[in-house]
């Protein structure tokens, strides 16, 4: 039973934690989408789009993703690209979706891509233009993205980028900054000190777990 109970810890509490920081994708997401959604810009839906153009910037360094908000009604094609300011067609391909609320589209990382500007192109058959739902934002009108080659001002498509951490240590680098930067002083004054205890009462409750399991493994081989 005890060892039951320490199997149940370590897989509901631990191993969460363990996949975060090892396992999961590196990815660090970033984008206007994920910030002004709440903050009382305007949500617009459009169907029936055959293009859209618009720049986008990415934050970090190893740029590898994008995810467009989206809504697709049956499994259709599309045509995704990523130009630089002096190299057309650096990220191109054609991708099947499948229907759920979002396009995400991987592609072959990017280096030194800190801070720099892509122009992001997305080209639809016509077969697949009424399957898909693309959303937009409401923003200043000095911001412009061009849909079915037109100028549209005021307008940006809502998506993020993404970006892979070199390493887990410069994945847990990062949730110490962003904690600083963006977290309320009372957030980030118990942060880190509810890590370190969190630390410690794992090691701790480990090695008693560690010493009830071998003790019980002495007892029944007696």
């Amino acid at each position: 039973m005890k060892k039951l109970f320490f199997l149940f810890i370590a897989v509901a509490i631990i191993f969460p934690i363990i996949h975060f920081v090892f396992f999961s994708p590196f990815y660090d997401r970033a984008g206007e989408w994920l910030f002004l959604f709440n903050q009382g810009f305007k949500k617009i839906s459009k169907e029936n789009i055959s293009s859209i153009k618009q720049p986008i910037v990415s934050p970090s360094d190893q740029f590898s993703r994008i995810v467009v908000n989206a809504s697709v009604s049956k499994t259709s094609k599309i045509r995704l690209g990523i130009s630089a300011e002096k190299t057309d067609n650096l990220r191109e391909e054609e991708i099947f979706i499948a229907p759920k609320k979002e396009i995400t589209w991987d592609f072959p990382q990017i280096d030194n891509s800190q801070n720099k500007t892509y122009l992001l192109q997305i080209d639809i058959p016509e077969e697949s233009r009424n399957n898909i739902r693309f959303y937009f934002f409401s923003t200043d009108q000095q911001s412009s993205i061009i849909i079915n080659d037109e100028q549209a001002h005021g307008l940006s498509l809502a998506t993020h980028t993404e970006s892979k951490f070199s390493t887990p240590l410069e994945k847990i680098q990062t949730l110490a900054t962003r904690v600083k930067i963006y977290k309320p002083p009372l957030i980030q004054i118990i942060f880190f000190p509810l890590m370190g205890l969190y630390i410690v009462l794992f090691a701790v409750s480990a090695w008693h777990g560690l010493k009830i399991i071998l003790s019980e493994e002495a007892v029944d081989k007696k």
